[in-house]
């Protein structure tokens, strides 16, 4: 590997910069947000992300899975920068730092997905909690969904708690944010049909057809789906809970509707098995 700049200072001015991407307003303004370990940096090579420069301590040169993400930094001529154990403390957002940290590109996805009738979409609507909406993205990634888009606020989908519960699933699937009037204007433009979560809805979920294209949203997690998202839609679906239990999360309640729609699409195949 070339040789490395090296920082010790907590002042140095590329230290404050990285340290205002733990913020969603930094991570905006920058276009750009952190990951940490060397399992995610790896990831987001692999998925061609831009990075932009990597902070590792001297120490994990002698571990054999960080210095091959060393050599792939190298490889792509990403600037290496050794840093101290206390600048690595003060721009890690774990509990305890891996010993390399990544500053990344956010990718821009906002133009780049046009429309089918034969799409499948997962739609967050105000999803707060970070390890929720990680989990729906990676859901959506194991899925093999379209995209995820992100409608009517909620958490920031580049924050370090998302981004490693989606287990760098976010690094390969388009992560949208749009405005619930251009999700509603696509959606009937490309025939798509909206399909709600909804604990008082009348049809169960194994009746609904989940075979075939649609957007399938899921809401808040104290307040459910926005009102008027409710009023679009094609029709509502819950998950019959006999057991007394008032609500699932949001993730669980992703993976219970996105499970049945494959079991659907391949229940000729599962059938075949049975016999």
């Amino acid at each position: 590997m070339k040789e490395s700049n090296r920082i010790v200072s907590t002042h140095n001015p590329l230290i404050k910069a990285a340290r205002k991407l733990h913020d969603a307003s930094g991570r905006r303004e920058a276009g750009s947000f952190l990951i940490e370990g060397a399992r995610l940096v790896a990831e987001a090579y692999t998925a061609g992300l831009t990075i932009e420069r990597v902070f590792f301590l001297s120490e994990i040169v002698s571990r054999s899975r960080e210095y091959t993400v060393l050599q792939q930094a190298d490889q792509n001529q990403t600037p290496l920068i050794e840093v101290s154990h206390q600048v690595l403390e003060i721009i890690s957002q774990t509990v305890a730092p891996q010993g390399i940290v990544a500053w990344v590109k956010q990718p821009v996805y906002q133009d780049d997905l046009h429309l089918t009738k034969g799409m499948r979409l997962l739609v967050a609507d105000r999803i707060q909690d970070p390890g929720n909406l990680g989990t729906m993205i990676r859901l959506a990634r194991a899925f093999a969904l379209d995209a995820l888009v992100l409608v009517n606020g909620g958490a920031d989908p580049w924050s370090d708690k998302v981004v490693r519960a989606s287990a760098g699933a976010i690094f390969a699937l388009k992560v949208l944010e749009w405005s619930q009037e251009r999700l509603v204007t696509q959606l009937s433009k490309f025939e798509i049909p909206l399909i709600v979560t909804a604990p008082d809805s009348d049809l169960p979920v194994w009746k609904a057809d989940l075979s075939a294209t649609w957007a399938l949203v899921i809401g808040n997690e104290s307040q459910g789906v926005i009102k008027s998202l409710r009023q679009n839609a094609s029709y509502s679906v819950n998950i019959p809970m006999p057991g007394g239990t008032e609500s699932l999360n949001a993730a669980m309640v992703s993976a219970i509707v996105l499970y049945e729609s494959i079991r659907q699409k391949n229940v000729d195949r599962f059938e075949e098995k049975r016999e």
